[in-house]
């Protein structure tokens, strides 16, 4: 594990929305953020390539279906709107561009999985959107 970026002691559990820098506690976060760090250029990835499912991809009557048993009901969508946490993560430039790559991938269930792996701080945003609308994680 790295050691915290700002006091060089303790082991970090937390990186900077913007920068990445990783950081240990709260006065560690306040102590960097009073000089504004500048956000980290993501080097272009390609995206991976992953297997289709023969059954899913090719069959569209299946993923209307699917689609209908996952979609957000307007209630859950106000919600939503509605909560501060949600907002506070989506202030990010990060965060919206990954809900960005995800809604245009090809696989964008995958896309999430793996993001949601490699990325604490999007797993938290995600944490919180199931909080928010009370689904249940094993739906996505």
């Amino acid at each position: 594990m790295d050691k915290c970026g700002i006091c060089q002691v303790l082991p970090s559990k937390y990186k900077c929305s913007t920068c990445r820098l990783p950081y240990c506690s709260l006065p560690c976060y306040k102590s960097h953020k009073e000089i504004p760090c500048q956000p980290v250029q993501p080097t272009p990835q390609p995206e991976p390539e992953f297997e289709s499912n023969a059954i899913g991809m090719n069959n569209q009557v299946e993923d209307e279906d699917e689609d209908e048993s996952t979609r957000l009901t307007d209630e859950q969508l106000q919600q939503l709107g509605h909560s501060d946490q949600v907002r506070s993560f989506l202030k990010y430039p990060q965060i919206r561009q990954l809900i960005t790559k995800i809604d245009t991938s090809s696989r964008p269930d995958k896309l999430l999985e793996m993001i949601r792996n490699e990325d604490s701080v999007f797993e938290e945003f995600v944490q919180s959107l199931l909080h928010t609308t009370g689904t249940h994680p094993d739906s996505l």
